[in-house]
């Protein structure tokens, strides 16, 4: 114990860090050393980490506002979104969907109205017409069931010029006003 530094007496780190409630860093300075090695021995001695010093959500270096991507989607921190995934984001193409349906097709057969709220139903794709994951722009979106959706992803690498058409139809259709809610509420898709 003749070389023992502070920061490895347990008794020691404890006094200062949670009775003076001094951060991991100001420790480090009084030791002369870096904030991992502190963190280390409060990690190893089992005393619970100071939520201040916690790294989530904002308090996170690479926090980015409530935004991450993954397999190129982009998805958007959602903690009360009844579709969210486990870790509170839904994927930003969907919000997109969405709120354009709300907006201009209130009636959609893919909406499904939750306390008050409508939102995308579940087995509804919101499908990224051209193909960028990441462009979530209104118009290169087209919702349909997943079941559509996947026949069109399967059936052969080609897409038919049948369905060309009536994709290209159905966001003509979307694109244009309200009176065309019966039109696109009766959509095949």
């Amino acid at each position: 114990m003749i070389n023992m530094k502070k920061y490895q007496n347990k008794e020691w780190l404890l006094q200062h860090y949670v009775d003076e409630k001094l951060s991991m860093i100001q420790i480090a300075k009084l030791c002369e050393c870096n904030r991992c090695t502190i963190s280390k021995w409060i990690k190893k001695y089992d005393i619970p980490i100071n939520m201040s010093e916690s790294k989530k959500g904002k308090n996170n270096p690479a926090w980015n506002g409530g935004k991450t991507k993954r397999s190129g989607y982009i998805y958007i921190l959602s903690r009360n979104h009844p579709f969210r995934n486990k870790r509170n984001y839904i994927a930003e193409n969907r919000l997109v969907a969405e709120e354009s349906l709300r907006k201009y097709c209130p009636d959609h057969p893919g909406l499904i109205e939750i306390d008050g709220v409508k939102y995308l139903r579940k087995d509804w794709i919101s499908h990224h017409i051209n193909k960028i994951k990441e462009d979530n722009r209104w118009n290169n979106l087209s919702v349909m069931p997943k079941k559509s959706h996947d026949s069109f992803h399967h059936l052969g690498k080609q897409t038919s010029e049948e369905t060309k058409i009536k994709l290209s139809l159905y966001n003509q259709l979307r694109s244009s006003t309200s009176e065309n809610n019966d039109l696109i509420s009766n959509w095949g898709f």
